[in-house]
């Protein structure tokens, strides 16, 4: 599974009175050109990726009224079972489609040393064809929709209970509790 702690921040802009013609022509603005009360700070511009599309706000006054804050937590068994599998001889990679330094900071965390990140989900199920290709037996754990064709590629896809049923129907083995301290127990199987 990912075990992404990648959080995304998003402004919510909610108009704080009714449309005016001058709300109105704020709208049109870029973020920079929008006018702000002196009192308040100019906003950062976000680091924008030259592949991810900008988002413009429609909606007038375009001043952010709150914050939602979307993050995967790290489970906090991930590191035992990370220590569990390399006691058997494995060797864990995290596979994501998380972007690189959210990838790489879980994967310090619960131990893992090979990481691939930033990969679509059908380049997900090439890497394990590439593994298996290079002679590995490989077995992959996953839990969401994205996962769903690396764990039918894979010699052992093992779908964790507690994700997506796309995952549970390509895996060929469920892990009802979600645990993945289990991870390691099912591999002996």
């Amino acid at each position: 599974p990912s075990p992404s702690s990648d959080a995304w921040f998003f402004a919510l802009p909610i108009p704080a009175s009714a449309e005016s013609a001058a709300t109105q022509q704020q709208a049109n603005l870029e973020p920079s050109q929008t006018p702000h009360p002196p009192h308040s700070p100019q906003p950062q511009q976000p680091t924008q990726s030259p592949q991810k599309p900008r988002i413009r706000s429609r909606i007038p006054d375009c001043r952010p009224r709150g914050i939602v804050v979307v993050a995967d937590v790290v489970k906090p068994t991930s590191a035992e079972a990370v220590t569990k599998l390399r006691t058997l001889g494995l060797t864990p990679i995290l596979l994501t489609g998380d972007n690189a330094e959210a990838a790489h900071r879980i994967a310090e965390q619960v131990g893992i040393e090979q990481v691939v990140a930033d990969v679509l989900p059908s380049e997900k199920a090439e890497h394990v064809k590439r593994l298996q290709s290079e002679g590995h037996v490989v077995a992959m754990v996953g839990d969401g929709v994205n996962d769903a064709a690396a764990l039918a590629q894979a010699d052992l896809g093992l779908a964790m209970g507690t994700g997506a049923d796309a995952a549970i129907e390509a895996a060929d083995l469920t892990l009802v509790n979600g645990d993945p301290r289990s991870i390691p127990d099912a591999v002996r199987l």
